[in-house]
């Protein structure tokens, strides 16, 4: 009894290291297919690995060389200071405590629209002093961030912010992106609401309303600050994504 004790014992252990295993890999692979199927999916847009690569070959061949000004949040900050770092010259260059979009997500300039900011800041005057100042501007990237109530957005909602844009930036290209997703589970509200706004994307773009813009790479808790914004590491990997979609 004493030698058969050890030996059932070390079989129970070598199953349940493989349950852990096969669990751990299971809850993986499931959640990556999640990111791609909503990081791909874009709502009624079905694009495969493949032919997002095409996609993108052929937009930075159009981008190159062009003035590129942009509205969104402070992920959209850390997405254009890693471009700016890896040595990208193409896109608006600004930033400071009064004069930045941080805090923006994509209600906040939705009810900014109907609401005036007050004391607040003031995202869409500050949107209308950087196409006065930059009269070079061609192309706008509206990155839709994240937040508590954006999955309460309706597609109108949406669609009335692209419009103020197009109103703001007339006979510019007008690229949307969905908030960038995180690879691993975090209650941040960075990472809330982004169903909803990748299927309101998604309808967007399928309604040739707006083109599609880069989507950012999914970010690890290694290459985040807090769980959100981008650390140095996050950002050279955001910045590229910037660069292979609007300059290479």
């Amino acid at each position: 009894m004493n030698k058969k004790l050890p030996i059932q014992f070390a079989v129970g252990l070598i199953v349940l290291v493989a349950l852990i295993i096969g669990g751990a890999f299971y809850f993986i692979n499931t959640k990556t297919e999640t990111n791609k199927n909503i990081r791909r999916g874009l709502g009624d847009i079905r694009l495969s690995q493949e032919e997002y690569n095409k996609y993108l070959k052929k937009e930075a061949v159009e981008n190159k060389n062009e003035k590129v000004g942009f509205i969104g949040c402070s992920l959209t900050h850390n997405a254009v200071n890693g471009y700016i770092a890896l040595g990208g010259e193409n896109f608006w260059i600004f930033d400071g405590p009064n004069s930045n979009f941080g805090g923006g997500c994509v209600s906040v300039w939705n009810n900014q629209l109907s609401n005036d900011p007050g004391d607040e800041k003031d995202y869409w005057g500050l949107f209308e002093n950087l196409i006065l100042e930059n009269p070079d501007t061609e192309k706008i990237w509206w990155e839709t961030c994240g937040c508590a109530d954006a999955e309460d957005m309706s597609y109108g909602d949406f669609v009335s912010v692209l419009d103020n844009i197009k109103k703001i930036a007339p006979n510019m290209d007008i690229y949307v992106s969905p908030s960038p997703l995180y690879n691993y589970d975090d209650p941040n509200i960075c990472a809330s609401g982004l169903t909803g706004i990748a299927r309101n994307v998604g309808r967007m773009v399928n309604a040739n309303k707006v083109l599609l813009g880069p989507i950012l790479s999914p970010l690890s808790g290694f290459e985040t600050r807090d769980a959100c914004h981008a650390n140095e590491e996050g950002q050279a990997i955001w910045g590229q994504d910037l660069i292979d979609f609007f300059d290479n």
